[in-house]
């Protein structure tokens, strides 16, 4: 015997006595015979010009690049740090959490709502040998971008509901991934190829980062920091014009160590 009590009632619908559409072996709509008429060439890739790449030395350690975009107005802009997970394991939790932060002496509502006016995105990302940010939007605002990037570098403001929100969204994947079969086939391959070192057994799992906290996770950005940089530039400006605004914009620490 099933109850449905506390259930909402079903609302049934008269179905009408419409005929299904059986379809006419070889026959094709005149949209579509004039669609396919049509002449479908082969895209074309163009390369990139490796002449048109300019590149300067801002200081030891520190590295411009920057690539002409001829096509719009948009730019990105990347910030990458000689240094990832493998040389520091919480970077695979500070940087996700940095994502989600805004800087100091502001909220991120505000932080989101004002990157929303300026149309920009930024993105964090760690990887095995790299921490990279980047951000991208329209070049008119390119000038205050940078500023928020370096601010939120420099000055992320803590926030403790948002590193247990981090934790907890971390407890749900690992509960998917320990029942999808691809992904126990991956962590096979891991482990018989690197052993203890298999990505899947240095990553950081709820109580781990639940142990390591919100203040080491960001300290461990602030190591990232002392490592040699890159500054990739694509967009309309030119060298000339970006190297004053990135040495206005970013103050490198005064000693780096080597990627």
């Amino acid at each position: 015997m099933r109850s449905r009590a506390g259930h909402a009632k079903k609302t049934h619908l008269d179905k009408p006595s419409t005929p299904p559409v059986v379809p006419q072996r070889g026959h094709a709509s005149s949209f579509y015979q004039q669609t396919m008429a049509k002449p479908a060439p082969l895209p074309e890739l163009e390369p990139v010009d490796a002449a048109a790449i300019e590149r300067s030395e801002l200081a030891p350690g520190v590295t411009l690049a920057t690539s002409p975009n001829p096509y719009n107005h948009l730019f990105a802009f990347d910030v990458e740090f000689g240094v990832g997970t493998e040389a520091i394991p919480e970077l695979e939790v500070g940087a996700a959490y940095l994502a989600r932060l805004a800087p100091e002496g502001q909220s991120v509502e505000a932080f989101k709502r004002r990157s929303t006016e300026l149309g920009i995105t930024l993105d964090v990302v760690a990887n095995a040998q790299r921490l990279l940010l980047r951000v991208e939007g329209p070049d008119e605002h390119l000038e205050q971008a940078l500023a928020l990037v370096d601010d939120l570098l420099e000055h992320p403001q803590l926030d403790e509901r948002r590193f247990a929100v981090l934790r907890k969204e971390v407890w749900g994947e690992a509960r998917v991934t320990r029942q999808d079969p691809a992904m126990l086939a991956e962590a096979l391959r891991e482990y018989v190829f690197h052993g203890q070192d298999s990505a899947f057994l240095r990553a950081y799992g709820p109580r781990e980062i639940k142990r390591l906290g919100p203040e080491r996770a960001l300290e461990a950005v602030a190591r990232a920091q002392g490592y040699a940089t890159a500054f990739r530039y694509v967009g309309p400006r030119g060298l000339a014009e970006l190297e004053p605004l990135v040495r206005a914009s970013f103050t490198p620490k005064a000693s780096l160590a080597p990627a």
